[in-house]
């Protein structure tokens, strides 16, 4: 269930659908999980037993217009668009039908954190290109080559530079959290000093 927010799962499996879910993208691809989902808050109107459980495009748009149906008797507004990239697995589309779905039943919203990161962040040092490999891949262009070693080499001298500065900040907050303890233990140390006189 990569992908969907902890809240979002902990609603899924309170439903007990009595299938699990592993890979978001493609379980959902074929509308039997969707039909029930909505089986649980409209038992009598949609059956989902009837559907296919397969993954061939007609076995997903029979059950998808089994859906739809369901969806304009019931007026609930879910564009074709929606539907479309749900049953074609495009990125993300699936995780974002499941979050509108569980805001339309429960009434309740999805407070989604901020990301704060940047690619250079995300991955690690270890795994940055390297040289070697930029060059190997223009090595039929000695000019390109050379273009190439020299941009590299100035992206590595400013991602060097930036992650100094983020952990001299780093350093610089911890040194603002233990000075008051320093002081602490130094007046602990003379009050002490003084109990010895």
């Amino acid at each position: 269930m990569g992908g969907l927010s902890r809240e979002v799962i902990k609603w899924l499996q309170s439903l007990d659908l009595g299938i699990s879910i592993k890979n978001v993208k493609w379980d959902f691809a074929n509308g039997y999980i969707v039909a029930l989902i909505f089986s649980k808050y409209y038992p009598d109107e949609i059956t989902p037993w009837l559907l296919y459980t397969g993954n061939s495009y007609s076995q997903k748009s029979n059950n998808w217009g089994v859906i739809e149906k369901f969806f304009m008797k019931r007026n609930i507004n879910i564009p074709r668009d929606a539907i479309d990239a749900v049953m074609n697995c495009q990125n993300d589309a699936a995780i974002q039908f499941v979050e509108n779905i569980y805001t339309l039943l429960t009434g309740r919203y999805i407070k989604h954190l901020p990301s704060t990161l940047d690619e250079t962040e995300i991955i690690p040092h270890f795994a940055l290109p390297t040289t070697a490999n930029a060059i190997k891949y223009m090595a039929k262009s000695p000019e390109k080559a050379r273009i190439v070693l020299e941009a590299h080499t100035e992206f590595l001298k400013q991602l060097r530079i930036q992650r100094k500065d983020e952990i001299k900040k780093i350093m610089i907050q911890q040194k603002r959290t233990l000075e008051p303890l320093k002081e602490v233990v130094v007046s602990q140390k003379t009050h002490i000093k003084v109990k010895q006189i």
